[in-house]
């Protein structure tokens, strides 16, 4: 019988999207060297979360440092009148008032921390005059985003990118341009049409660093880590491209990368990267790149329960912000020191961290700042037992969010107030605040918030006893933390499992929980985790009257929470006394 398989291509051709347009474009390649530097994401890890201060993303400010070189400037030309230079200021007033509004639909970690998506957003709003369209359309447009609606110069932005792609290979350039403002003013709604937009830039351009970098951000946003790192990498990949670029893009794209070996729980990995960042920006003396990796650093100390090593880190990112009197940054530090505090169980301390948090972003009118630390409060009142003032930070929160149409932050508090019922006892409000925050999350596509919530409502179903119910929703989230390569998320499930097991009396399967649970907290060097799970461990051993075992596990409950500043070492150790009485 013939061998129909046509033989394999063994020829070298470039295999990526940007590798193919590298080759096919390298004699203007330098041209890219005028781009300014673009801003990254990365996690510093503040603001509020349903069961933690610690689900938010820190991005590197702008690393060109925003500064003209030279001295004074002579206008040469013919004089504008009084009254064009009056128009012309009035014009820059408007466009300000309208970026300004339009972001304030983002997150305030969001703001204070993204800086491409100011950028881009002001880029957008800039840009609808110097389109190909008719006047009355562009002043409709700019009229409608004035009042916070995208929509036509959406539209605007589209019809000139297809247009353009249809003029043929000289306008691609241009029309990647088109699809990147479509983008910028989609993200602030739409992530799907801003996945899209930023897509099509990619494809029609794939020489758009600026896009390959948002497009990062947007499928870290939903999840996709295999298309993040692809994107991230396309970002070194061009800014290694030629000697024009800007090298602090090679430290973008480094940060990038530390961001998703982070979210999947590959804290070497993530160490890594920070620090290759870290020695580019130290070495080009970007004081504001050094700064996030410091903050970034000092997250992976945190996680790992290196809370001494993650407060050196914190402080000298602080230092730094201070030094340049960058108030976004420094109310940033305060939130991750206070979760340090927090985590150690010095509550009065991180109270007063929150609070100064608080106070810079009431100075900063950063109303979404101030939800976020309302929100932080309130969980420490919750950790205080203090549930009526919890409730009212929780409910000033959630006002401040609802005004601000910010529905991720809703959700959040949403949680919180679950949380506050659940303490309680009011089971069937906290369900009600529970199915409000995943009907938001997954409206939004956020898996990690479904996923918070799906752990959420089967902790209440577990309560009342109703552990088939239980099951379902902790392999639901089970489910998504492991498609998200969230180890911590599928340790913290494992348990909730354990939990269930121990319940209906099935040790066997419990401890196998517990192992599945430890082995990743250990892998991730989170000792609070494991802490906990050594204690449950104990707890399944004592019921089996194996004592010395329970002793064993209890007693390595105690020097890991002793390690971190847990007061919950004196609880443990209550129960390892209790057995030297019997």
């Amino acid at each position: 019988m013939a061998d129909n398989t046509e033989p394999p291509d063994t020829r070298s051709a470039p295999r990526s999207p940007v590798i193919r347009w590298l080759h096919n474009n390298s004699t203007w390649l330098s041209a890219l060297g005028a781009i300014a530097a673009v801003v990254v994401l990365v996690p510093s890890f503040f603001g509020s979360s349903e069961t933690s201060v610690d689900n938010t993303v820190h991005v590197e400010g702008n690393n060109n440092g925003g500064q003209i070189a030279g001295g004074d400037i002579t206008n040469v030309g013919d004089p504008q009148d009084g009254k064009t230079i009056a128009s012309q200021q009035q014009t820059i007033q408007t466009q300000q008032e309208t970026i300004n509004r339009l972001l304030s639909r983002l997150p305030i970690e969001e703001l204070n921390t993204n800086e491409q998506i100011r950028e881009q957003i002001t880029d957008a709003v800039t840009g609808v005059a110097d389109l190909d369209s008719e006047p009355s359309q562009i002043k409709q447009a700019e009229a409608a985003l004035a009042s916070g609606d995208t929509e036509q110069a959406q539209a605007l932005y589209r019809a000139d990118a297809e247009n353009k792609v249809m003029a043929g290979e000289a306008q691609l350039r241009g029309a990647a341009e088109s699809y990147r403002r479509l983008g910028a003013l989609a993200y602030l709604t739409d992530t799907a049409a801003a996945l899209e937009a930023y897509q099509n830039a990619v494809e029609v351009w794939p020489g758009d660093i600026r896009a390959w970098n948002q497009l990062g951000h947007l499928y870290h946003r939903t999840g996709q880590l295999d298309q993040t790192i692809e994107a991230y990498s396309n970002v070194e990949v061009l800014a290694n491209s030629t000697t024009d670029m800007p090298e602090s893009w090679t430290a973008i794209s480094y940060g990038n990368l530390g961001n998703v070996h982070q979210s999947r729980g590959e804290l070497d990995q993530a160490v890594e990267m920070y620090e290759k960042s870290l020695a580019i920006h130290t070495e080009l003396g970007i004081k504001e790149g050094m700064a996030t990796s410091y903050t970034n650093l000092g997250v992976v100390h945190r996680i790992r329960g290196e809370l001494n090593q993650a407060v050196q880190m914190y402080k000298k990112s602080l230092a730094i912000h201070a030094e340049l009197d960058i108030k976004e940054g420094m109310a940033s530090n305060y939130i991750n020191l206070g979760i340090v505090h927090q985590s150690r169980g010095e509550l009065d301390q991180a109270v007063q961290m929150y609070e100064k948090s608080l106070a810079i972003d009431t100075e900063l009118g950063h109303k979404e700042g101030m939800a976020s630390n309302y929100s932080n409060l309130g969980i420490m009142y919750q950790m205080r037992g203090e549930l009526d003032q919890a409730v009212e930070m929780y409910k000033k929160a959630l006002a401040i969010d609802a005004d601000l149409g910010i529905k991720e932050g809703m959700a959040i508090d949403y949680g919180n107030l679950g949380n506050v019922h659940q303490s309680r006892g009011e089971l069937n409000q906290a369900v009600e605040m529970f199915e409000k925050a995943l009907v938001i999350s997954s409206e939004l596509d956020s898996k990690e918030g479904m996923a918070s919530q799906y752990g959420n409502l089967g902790i209440v179903h577990r309560i009342r006893g109703e552990l088939d119910r239980a099951v379902e929703l902790f392999e639901k989230s089970l489910a998504i933390n492991s498609e998200l390569g969230h180890k911590e998320g599928m340790a913290s499930q494992y348990g909730n499992l354990g939990n269930v097991h121990q319940s209906r009396g099935e040790l066997d399967r419990s401890v196998e929980m517990y192992e599945k649970a430890l082995a990743l907290f250990t892998e991730l060097g989170i000792k609070e985790g494991m802490a906990i799970t050594y204690g449950n461990l104990g707890n399944v051993h004592q019921r089996r009257g194996e004592l010395d075992q329970a002793r064993m596990y209890w007693e390595q409950a105690v020097l890991l929470y002793t390690e971190i500043g847990s007061p919950a070492a004196l609880n443990v150790q209550n129960r390892i006394d209790e057995l030297d009485d019997e």
